[in-house]
């Protein structure tokens, strides 16, 4: 179970994360993100993403723009940290290969296979996140 840690902008953001081998953890995540979102909770769509940041809420804080209010996302899960931006985009880009290759009840927004966003802030933890619209 998720742990709310704070709201920013209507988005409640709960840290529910894994730290270790980044090959290792992608299979419990994709299990783990499959139970969020599984067909008997109302999700209209989902999102992974990557953020920096110094902790997990104002990683994903400053993550919240008009794109993911315009999706109607709701609640964004922090899943996955590490000190190392490669292992974060390599989480990243295998969930989202993951979940682009499942038949799902609801929309995945991700267009590209990650990695492809903001590039990290200096000196910072790097997250992997998990946001829907529920």
């Amino acid at each position: 179970m998720a742990l709310h840690i704070g709201t920013h902008k209507g988005i409640n953001i709960e840290s529910y994360y894994v730290t270790g081998n980044a090959s290792q953890v992608v299979e419990h995540l994709a299990r783990s993100l499959s139970s969020i979102s599984r067909r008997d909770r109302p999700v209209i769509g989902s999102y992974v993403g990557i953020a920096s940041g110094y902790d997990q809420f104002t990683a994903l804080k400053n993550r919240i723009d008009d794109a993911k209010i315009a999706m109607g996302i709701t609640r964004m899960v922090c899943v996955y940290e590490s000190s190392s931006r490669t292992n974060t985009k390599y989480v990243e880009r295998k969930l989202i290969e993951r979940f682009k290759s499942l038949k799902r009840h609801y929309e995945f927004y991700n267009e590209a296979s990650g990695g492809q966003g903001r590039p990290p802030l200096p000196d910072k933890t790097n997250y992997v996140y998990f946001a829907l619209n529920t």
